[in-house]
């Protein structure tokens, strides 16, 4: 049900700021009966906001095409750097581990392009936990 929906999105998203594509992503998934729920505001730093935006893009995707998912909520903070939270209601993998194909691999290679960490959790349900430090955002 979501390959259509995200298909269509891509290039859509791509000529929207940040914070609108997250308003789209939200009003997309409403549609299929899917909640994104968004806690905080996107980093002021454009790059950092750019990419926490298409990495919610692909966990949102990832988290109704995998696991199911109908309520995604995605956490936006900052103290000493800048912090996203991805989790899901949906069904975790039968085996606790995340095989990693693309979609996680091009996350995590947005993140390090900024010296960041991304870092991944099953237990006790799926959640993803990202770490950009503001002075390597800066440079």
């Amino acid at each position: 049900r979501d390959r259509s929906v995200s298909r269509g999105l891509g290039d859509v998203y791509k000529r929207q700021s940040p914070a609108h594509r997250l308003e789209m992503l939200q009003e997309t998934f409403q549609g299929i009966g899917v909640a994104v729920e968004i806690c905080g505001v996107l980093p002021e730093a454009e790059e950092v906001a750019g990419s926490f935006a298409q990495i919610a893009v692909e966990c949102v995707t990832n988290a109704v095409r995998h696991g199911y998912a109908t309520r995604i909520q995605l956490h936006f903070f900052e103290n000493d750097c800048w912090r996203m939270t991805v989790t899901d209601n949906g069904i975790p993998p039968a085996t606790g581990s995340i095989r990693e194909g693309g979609g996680i691999g091009g996350m995590r290679s947005r993140v390090r392009q900024l010296g960041g960490s991304l870092k991944l959790y099953t237990v006790p349900r799926f959640r993803i936990e990202i770490y950009i430090p503001k002075e390597a955002a800066q440079e």
